[in-house]
């Protein structure tokens, strides 16, 4: 969040709901602001005139000196004005106020994260009669989830990967004369005259037609836009990026059912050994959002459970240490006798549960001690 210099403390104050919903960094200075987890970040500001004298117009100066971030002006010219913006967007849990308009385009894949531009690398593209690249390329792995960007009836199936540069590809048809396009699909999961809500899976993720990976293509086009000259592109072609609501990170949707994906990286803590949890240690921890804890042996059922009741998701670790060194090892560092952990995690007060049944050693190198890890899901079992 960027504030003006001038009266920072009252716009800090205008906006500490918004901060503290969204967990933000504040800050008065653009070029901090710009570079801080860079080009990862969404840059919140006030857009008023001279509200940093040296960048003059905000937007501009972003755009000309930091393009590869995302910018969230809000028009707002006083603190109040801008607890009023603020508290629209937390109502509406819209946070950058995109679905205030009245088109707009979700995000369609599992990955905020943009791998070429609208409009990029014209060099390429002239030759096909563009003066550059004709939609956004997202990233998608093979077969996850393509996801319709707004309301609207499936106008066309294409499923020969061969014979079109977007290979297998859906268009929907929405209001307002828009169409979006999804290209280099895996399979279409619609089907054509289909009526399809946004967010509602489309297809499958892949590099079919004229692609060198896996992504999706997303086009936009609305209906007489190059007749009246809106855009340079020919065939009804706009650059989509302007209505695109990016979703707060990329845990927005998640790619497995399951608790916790492969290669998910959780924010957690290590509760102090030789202490159970407090009432207002839980409290800090689920204000926190802390998604996983290492926590001791001596850890009582009640604080567990009022833990999980209150962060249903979190991921409880807990090192259990024992004496390998005499037993028989194989390569993988499988112990011969791995039944002498399962009474260890039955003496664990939280833990007692007849779905315990097993354990597995989670380290590579079997030395005087090895470490076991205990996942509890949501549900209350443990594996």
């Amino acid at each position: 969040m960027l504030l003006p210099r001038e009266r920072y403390w009252a716009w800090a104050r205008a906006c500490s709901q918004y901060v503290q919903t969204y967990a933000l960094n504040l800050t008065s200075d653009p070029v901090g602001a710009a570079s801080y987890m860079s080009p990862g970040q969404v840059v919140t500001f006030p857009n008023i005139p001279d509200a940093h004298p040296e960048q003059g117009d905000l937007v501009e100066w972003f755009e000309a000196n930091y393009p590869g971030i995302r910018i969230d002006p809000v028009l707002a010219d006083s603190p109040q004005a801008f607890t009023d913006k603020l508290q629209t967007r937390l109502d509406a849990q819209d946070r950058y106020g995109q679905r205030q308009r009245p088109f707009y385009l979700l995000w369609p894949t599992n990955y905020p994260v943009i791998t070429q531009k609208f409009g990029a690398n014209p060099q390429i593209y002239t030759r096909f009669g563009m003066p550059g690249h004709e939609g956004l390329d997202i990233r998608a792995l093979p077969y996850t989830d393509i996801y319709s960007c707004a309301d609207g009836v499936v106008y066309e199936v294409h499923t020969n990967s061969k014979d079109h540069a977007y290979g297998i590809h859906v268009r929907i048809r929405h209001q307002f004369g828009y169409r979006t396009v999804y290209g280099h699909l895996a399979k279409p999961l619609v089907r054509l005259g289909q009526q399809v809500a946004e967010g509602e899976v489309i297809g499958k993720a892949d590099s079919s037609g004229a692609s060198t990976a896996s992504h999706l293509h997303l086009s936009l086009k609305q209906d007489g836009a190059t007749a009246r000259k809106e855009t340079n592109y020919p065939k009804d072609i706009i650059d989509p990026t302007p209505l695109m609501v990016w979703p707060d990170s990329s845990r927005a949707k998640q790619l497995h059912s399951g608790a916790w994906p492969a290669g998910k990286c959780l924010v957690g803590l290590h509760h102090e050994a030789g202490s159970s949890l407090t009432d207002e240690e839980i409290h800090v921890l689920v204000s926190t959002r802390i998604e996983a804890l290492k926590i001791g042996l001596a850890e009582s059922s009640d604080a567990i459970a009022s833990l999980l009741s209150r962060i249903p998701g979190i991921l409880l670790v807990i090192r259990l240490t024992m004496d390998l060194s005499g037993d028989s090892v194989g390569p993988r560092g499988d112990s011969s006798d791995m039944s002498r952990l399962t009474p260890v995690v039955f003496m664990m007060p939280g833990f007692v549960s007849s779905r315990c049944t097993q354990t597995q050693i989670f380290s590579p190198v079997v030395g005087e001690e090895a470490g076991v890890m205990v996942q509890v899901s949501p549900n209350g079992s443990c594996r």
